[in-house]
């Protein structure tokens, strides 16, 4: 570059003659290379100027420099083969947090990019890091959060943990549940959150404890009205509770719980009782009609009975393995007494009532001499005799035919009552039929059924008290049954009505009857 071109002249001696023109060196362009290439020397040289090129912080040199000229057209020329260089790891500034995978950043040179991610067992975007001329990366941080393992615990009765929501690298303890106790020797477990290479997740880890379950040993049944199987019973199993023998109620099952105590008992069971109200004749108890299971109950001898020794008691229990209870004891000694009242007094009575005591039974027949069917006795508590004496009399016979009979000049007495000897007898058409003071018989056939002819006859009776007398039904039926056995009949057969006649007074086997009635039959 100058003024610009100037003329010369050549002059008559030969020579040129003339003005230079100014000139002044070019500048060169910029030597432009490679990043990794430093031209700094470069910078504002002219044509013909030369420079040195060497490398830029963050590559290394491998020999020497090479040298540019500036040409004529401005531009650089290499004079020699570029130089080596080496571009340098960064080491400054690269991420080492342990939730961040940054392999891929450790072993980048100068101006190089690598990809940042979030370790295993992290979440998160990842992240572009550039390595600088310095030496140092640069880029944004990736935002990582733990992942958080399911709870994956084995579902085992009597253990418990805590390992819900546990993060990446966490750690929980799985203990025995309430009830249960950790077995000797052995340590709580701690499992931890880490990261499975076989799911590409993250899942808990670790040994499960060994927990023992405990037994129960409150609120069992208490008292003899129950039964079970209770004992020994750990936590979370069940027992059964039902009403021992001698106690009803619905059996009921319990179940041992984490507080080593059985659980609330909804069962009752009733005692059951027995019956006293049946026992032998001869016994009498002091208690009520019922005795509750395993009370007891005092036996003495009923009425009529005489004791001799003490009280027995009697308890309501089991017997013989039985299921249901019942009374049982020592019967008391109990001796019958002999009756003393009612007692068939007469010579028209034989019997052998004489010495019988409570609850046992006599025979009273008719004298040798006398009529009349025998008759059972029995002695009652009240040491009287409980039955009718037989209607017993003296007969004689006389045959005449008639169609109707009528009895007359009868004198008869019950108990101690004494009979007269008048009798009237009459035959009908195909029986003998014999009427005394006590009783009647057919002889020669049998009647068995009724029969169209109709039979009335009167009996009159001479009694102490005839108002009494008649009162009682006994003797009602008991002369109706006389006439019907007397003529072989049924009861049925025979209708009796008693009326009153007047009184008197009487003479019989040496003795006066005073204040007597007849009674009319």
């Amino acid at each position: 570059n100058g003024s610009g071109p100037q003329i010369f002249s050549c002059g008559a001696l030969g020579t040129f003659s003339g003005t230079n023109p100014s000139c002044v060196a070019s500048a060169c362009d910029a030597l432009v290379l490679d990043a990794q290439y430093r031209t700094a020397a470069c910078t504002g040289k002219v044509t013909s100027q030369s420079c040195l090129v060497d490398c830029s912080v963050g590559w290394s040199l491998t020999g020497s420099p090479a040298p540019f000229e500036c040409k004529a057209s401005s531009k650089f020329a290499a004079l020699s083969s570029f130089p080596t260089c080496q571009p340098k790891t960064c080491t400054e500034n690269i991420p080492a947090d342990a939730e961040l995978n940054t392999a891929a950043c450790r072993s980048i040179t100068t101006l190089q990019n690598c990809t940042a991610t979030c370790a295993n067992g992290y979440d998160g975007m990842p992240e572009t890091y550039t390595c600088l001329t310095s030496g140092a990366l640069q880029g944004t941080r990736p935002n990582c959060t733990a992942q958080v393992c399911p709870n994956s615990i084995p579902s085992i009765q009597g253990v418990t943990n805590n390992c819900n929501g546990v993060k990446f690298g966490g750690s929980c303890l799985l203990s025995c549940a309430a009830g249960y106790k950790l077995k000797a020797g052995t340590q709580v477990p701690q499992w931890t959150c880490l990261w499975n290479s076989t799911s590409g997740r993250v899942s808990l880890s670790g040994n499960l404890p060994h927990c023992e379950a405990q037994q129960c040993i409150d609120n069992f049944p208490r008292g003899t009205s129950y039964k079970h199987n209770c004992s020994g019973i750990t936590t979370g199993n069940k027992c059964l509770v039902t009403c021992a023998p001698g106690y009803t109620g619905n059996a009921v099952h319990l179940t041992c719980q984490p507080n080593s105590a059985l659980s609330a008992q909804s069962l009752s069971c009733i005692a059951q009782t027995c019956s006293s109200s049946n026992p032998a004749p001869q016994i009498a108890f002091t208690c009520g009609p019922t005795v509750p299971f395993l009370s007891t109950c005092a036996a003495t001898c009923a009425k009529g009975y005489t004791l001799t020794g003490g009280l027995s008691q009697y308890t309501c229990g089991l017997q013989g393995g039985g299921l249901s209870p019942s009374l049982f004891g020592t019967e008391p000694r109990c001796t019958p007494k002999p009756c003393i009242y009612n007692v068939p007094v007469g010579s028209q009575y034989r019997h052998d009532c004489n010495g019988v005591g409570t609850g046992g039974n006599c025979t009273v027949h008719c004298a040798e001499h006398l009529a009349g069917m025998p008759a059972t006795m029995s002695c009652e508590a009240n040491l009287q005799f409980n039955g009718t004496p037989p209607v017993c009399a003296k007969t004689t016979v006389t045959q005449t035919t008639v169609t109707t009979v009528t009895l007359t000049s009868t004198t008869l007495t019950t108990g101690n009552m004494t009979s007269s000897p008048a009798t009237t007898v009459a035959q009908t058409t195909n029986a003998t039929v014999i009427a005394s003071s006590s009783s009647m018989r057919m002889t020669q056939s049998t009647v068995t059924t009724r029969p169209d002819t109709l039979v009335k006859g009167t009996i009159k009776m001479v009694v102490s008290d005839p108002a009494d007398f008649i009162k009682d039904p006994k003797v009602t039926a008991a002369v109706a049954a006389g006439i019907a056995q007397a003529i072989n009949v049924p009861a049925s057969w025979v209708d009796v009505t008693l009326s009153p006649l007047t009184r008197r007074l009487v003479s019989t086997v040496g003795r006066w009857l005073q204040d007597t009635g007849e009674v009319k039959v």
